[in-house]
């Protein structure tokens, strides 16, 4: 077992994506990238099960469909192939209410509500940098007259795709 993870450790800080500063992982246009836990059993975790799409620490545990925003927001990552970049491209994001109060959601420049246990998609225009990169900021609050009262009344994301065009 020590052999086994020390080949994994190796291997993983052999790949230039596993060094601090690196370009975030790849997304593939036209493709639902779920945000959820890995149920996978391998020492390598691959980026397909989304969890290497999250950045920074804004984000709550997450679980089988996906996962909270931590209070102050959480930042979605990723890079796309130099072939996918255009001039307009949308993310969606298939959001889920908190099950007892609404909520408001800003998903980069665009801004909207959530009544209480609503899944719905927000539609984002993209810009990605030179390189292909692209970083979007998700925060999230309660609804005039509406209190926080636990990590579940935040709002989850389940994932993201990405397409050609503008959002509409």
């Amino acid at each position: 077992m020590a052999a086994e993870l020390c080949a994994a450790a190796a291997r993983l800080g052999a790949r230039p994506e596993a060094r601090r500063g690196s370009r975030p992982p790849i997304a593939s246009l036209d493709r639902f990238h779920p945000i959820g836990r890995s149920t996978t059993t391998r020492l390598e975790v691959p980026v397909e099960n989304g969890e290497g799409f999250r950045a920074g620490r804004g984000w709550l545990a997450s679980e089988a469909w996906g996962c909270r925003v931590a209070e102050g927001g959480g930042r979605l990552a990723f890079a796309l192939s130099l072939e996918a970049v255009t001039s307009s491209l949308t993310l969606a994001v298939r959001l889920v209410a908190p099950h007892r109060i609404g909520c408001s959601v800003t998903i980069g420049t665009v801004t909207g509500n959530l009544a209480p246990d609503e899944r719905r998609a927000f539609l984002c225009p993209i810009e990605p940098d030179a390189s292909g990169s692209v970083s979007v900021c998700i925060t999230s609050s309660p609804l005039p007259g509406s209190a926080l009262s636990s990590c579940g009344d935040r709002v989850g994301i389940e994932g993201f795709k990405i397409r050609h065009g503008e959002a509409d």
